[in-house]
C-alpha cells in the first residue's frame, strides 16, 4: 500500500507539471523548424525530371521521397493510361489523387 501511494504522488506531480509545460506559449518556426514543402496548388508547376528520373530510370519516389534502386521501383499504371515509376503499391493513391501533378514524370 505504501509503494501505491507513492505512485500516485508522483504521477499527480508528474501530471499537474506537465499540464503546465503544455500550456506554455508555443514558439514561433525559425529557420531550425522543418517545413513541410507545399506542392499543392497554384505554387507547384512540376517535378524536376532531373532529379526524380522517369521511367525506369526514376531515381526518387515523387511521393514519398524514398530513394528508388534501379530495377525495383513500382512501375504503376494510372487511370489515364500512363505510367510513373513509384517506390510502392501506396504511393500510386497519391498520384490517382491529383494526375496533374505528377504529370512530367509519367510516361
Amino acid at each position: 500500500m505504501k509503494h501505491f501511494l507513492s505512485l500516485v504522488v508522483w504521477l499527480s506531480v508528474g501530471f499537474f507539471v506537465g499540464a503546465g509545460i503544455a500550456s506554455a506559449e508555443t514558439p514561433t518556426p525559425g529557420p531550425s523548424t522543418f517545413t513541410k514543402m507545399d506542392m499543392s496548388g497554384s505554387k507547384f508547376k512540376s517535378f524536376d525530371v532531373a532529379k526524380f528520373g522517369k521511367g525506369k530510370d526514376a531515381k526518387t519516389c515523387p511521393v514519398s521521397g524514398d530513394k528508388i534502386k534501379p530495377g525495383t521501383g513500382y512501375e504503376a499504371e494510372l487511370s489515364n493510361g500512363k505510367k510513373i515509376m513509384l517506390c510502392c503499391t501506396g504511393c500510386k493513391r497519391s498520384v490517382e489523387k491529383n494526375l496533374k501533378k505528377y504529370a512530367s514524370l509519367e510516361y
